[in-house]
């Protein structure tokens, strides 16, 4: 099952409370940050900051309020909860909606402000001593009790924006806490968003054990030959590479395509004879960039449409795998020819379109680039149909 991601807010008084709630809601489906963490995290940043880059990271959000974090107006006649809960709560409302808000309270809720009216009450009896995790594990049963069983069913909020960061991290098999089941991911943008040490990972780690297939629909010009060797070379690479600062030396990478070159060769047959990369190359960049998940899956496909910086959940289901299936057979990604290869031109983009034969030269341009010594052999495991048309291009 997906975990949803919960953020607790609290004050520093009740944080015990807070670790005992957050160490029994249960792991299976729910992922929990303090706001102690995530501030650290934060460094530099203002509390807005984090609070509004939490309402767009999590799916859930619970507040907890203790009889000191209420206070008794100048007028000494009504109670009100400090500033920062309501703001706290008021901004997890807002962005999440009232189902997903929860306020664990000591509080009783006829003594609550009114400014609290919208967000779920769950009562709870506070300890005498508030420092105590026993006493703090009893006080919360209550309310994880409650919360899990909210998380457990509405699950993820998927109707909001993902950056692409949490896209990438939603790309992991059902098992590690991600979307994907046994099934195909299907990206179309103007470059590739796998193509560093953390994306290269995580298509490898899925096309490897996930049983995962990547296809990709990348515009067929210079910038997307360049864009796309780069990604093939980092994935293939993955496996030598030792981190972020390594993935980014240009020349280290080189030197590892020079040192590993069998093994990189052997890596690309295996992805060829299994297919578990495609990239088709369309004539100019496609009108709409998008992601797809389990895109051959009629129930569990779930298609993402880039919007500015941002991916949101365009369609799920049944209607993500006609658009896809739309797709598929208008760029002849069916079943292409020749099989067990990796580079495509779409209908329309082959040997007959005047502006082909400039693009090949690119694409083995760039192969010998990234794959130096071995740039045909690349060439002709990816792209059979284009080998021979022109001279090879293999920098040492």
């Amino acid at each position: 099952m997906t975990t949803s991601r919960i953020f607790i807010a609290s004050s520093g008084r009740t944080l015990e409370l807070a670790k005992q709630l957050r160490a029994h809601l249960n792991p299976d489906y729910c992922e929990v940050d303090l706001w102690t963490e995530v501030s650290k995290d934060c460094v530099g940043e203002s509390i807005l900051t984090m609070l509004k880059e939490a309402t767009m990271k999590y799916d859930f959000a619970i507040v907890l309020l203790a009889r000191d974090d209420v206070v008794v107006t100048d007028k000494g006649d009504k109670l009100k909860a400090r500033d920062n809960c309501v703001f706290e709560a008021g901004l997890f409302i807002a962005t999440l909606g009232e189902k997903r808000c929860f306020l664990a309270t000591s509080v009783a809720q006829g003594d609550l402000p009114s400014d609290l009216s919208g967000i779920i009450y769950i009562p709870f009896r506070e300890p005498e001593d508030i420092t105590d995790p026993d006493a703090c594990k009893r006080a919360m049963q209550p309310a994880v009790d409650t919360i899990d069983g909210k998380v457990r069913k509405l699950g993820r909020f998927t109707d909001r924006a993902v950056s692409q960061a949490e896209l990438l991290e939603l790309e992991k098999r059902d098992s590690a806490g991600g979307e994907l089941h046994m099934d195909q991911v299907v990206v179309a943008a103007i470059q590739p968003v796998e193509d560093d040490y953390v994306g290269a990972g995580r298509v490898r780690s899925n096309i490897d054990d996930g049983n995962v297939r990547y296809v990709y629909l990348f515009p067929g010009n210079k910038e997307g030959a360049q864009k796309t060797c780069q990604l093939l070379q980092v994935v293939l690479l993955a496996k030598q590479l030792k981190g972020p600062t390594d993935a980014s030396d240009w020349r280290g990478r080189l030197d590892k395509v020079k040192t590993y070159r069998d093994e990189i060769l052997a890596e690309l047959r295996y992805i060829c004879d299994e297919e578990r990369i495609q990239v088709f190359f369309l004539p100019e960049a496609p009108p709409l960039q998008y992601c797809i998940h389990n895109a051959t899956d009629k129930k569990n496909a779930k298609l993402y449409l880039k919007r500015g910086e941002q991916y949101v959940v365009w369609e799920v289901g049944q209607p993500a795998y006609d658009f896809w299936e739309k797709a598929r057979t208008a760029y002849g990604a069916h079943s292409p020819t020749p099989p067990k290869a990796v580079f495509y031109g779409v209908p329309g983009f082959n040997e007959q379109n005047g502006e082909f034969p400039d693009f090949i030269r690119a694409l083995k341009e760039a192969a010998g680039q990234y794959f130096p010594g071995i740039g045909n052999e690349v060439m002709s495991l990816c792209y059979p149909a284009a080998v021979g048309n022109s001279q090879p291009v293999n920098p040492a």
